[in-house]
């Protein structure tokens, strides 16, 4: 591990367990939205990869596609595709073209596509990748599962494909089902209550998203921002419901205003189980 060792070719070996400190320090920066202080954590990194001729060993690969995935969020889509290109040619030369890791990689070049408005060809690449997976690694494995979310992300963008993405979503959750309200769950949930939407299965969306709130509410308790992201949600489901139900109103009066108390109902009654009588979502 020392940064002295020859590693053939001219080559000297990074001193991994510093550089996957970095690699730790650079990864919660950037969760907390520190963008600049990681973007130079792992542009420190790749800097003593290259001063040690040894750019394409693991430990770099990793901090290099730590990178991109900074860039692709930063809107650096140019720059995010030469550098996960980059990656994946690296993994092709250590673990070969259909190894996990490689396939995984060409996955996150699909999301440069999408960000740039390449649909078409983001869904190819992630059938091509979710194939090889299945077959290499298994149709539930955890990264074939992860591709096939990507997969259905993408269908959802376009109505002639999202028949097909409810049943990525459906096949996704049953296969995860073991795992309770996991943060993944729970996203795959989100997802496909909007899925749901956009295919005109408003009741539907409204039902799984009060269930991902309340499983938001029980895993992070109702001050976190990942709750208050979900009951944004809800409200919006349950908001878009009642602007049916009113125009109802007009046609058929008391069976609009009947329906419309019963939403209003169960929308306190939610929120007062979790949140108290008094909280102002419920007054």
């Amino acid at each position: 591990e020392g940064a002295g060792g020859v590693n053939g070719g001219g080559s000297f070996n990074l001193p991994v367990s510093a550089v996957k400190k970095s690699l730790a320090e650079g990864e919660e920066l950037f969760r907390s939205g520190k963008l600049q202080e990681a973007e130079a954590v792992y542009q420190r990194i790749l800097e003593e990869a290259k001063n040690c001729r040894n750019e394409q060993s693991e430990v770099a690969l990793m901090a290099e596609g730590d990178y991109a995935l900074l860039l692709l969020k930063t809107g650096r889509l140019e720059e995010a595709t030469k550098t996960y290109k980059k990656v994946w040619m690296g993994k092709v030369t250590l673990y070969g073209e259909n190894n996990e890791n490689t396939l995984l990689t060409k996955a996150d070049l699909a999301s440069v596509l999408v960000a740039s408005g390449q649909i078409e060809a983001a869904e190819r690449k992630l059938r091509e990748v979710l194939a090889k997976l299945g077959h290499s690694i298994g149709k539930h494995s955890e990264s074939t599962l992860a591709v096939m979310v990507m997969l259905a992300d993408v269908l959802t963008k376009s109505s002639g494909t999202r028949e097909e993405a409810l049943g990525l979503y459906d096949e996704v959750l049953v296969a995860r089902r073991g795992e309770g309200a996991s943060s993944t769950v729970m996203s795959v949930k989100a997802n496909l209550a909007v899925c749901y939407d956009q295919t005109g299965q408003t009741e539907q969306a409204e039902k799984l998203t009060e269930e991902v709130f309340v499983e938001h509410l029980n895993l992070f308790g109702p001050e976190a921002a990942e709750t208050a992201l979900a009951r944004a949600n809800l409200e919006y489901f349950r908001a878009r419901n009642l602007e049916a139900h009113y125009a109802v109103v007009a046609m058929r009066p008391e069976a609009g205003r009947r329906r419309c108390i019963d939403l209003y109902t169960r929308s306190a009654e939610t929120w007062a189980v979790h949140l108290g009588e008094q909280h102002e979502a419920i007054v």
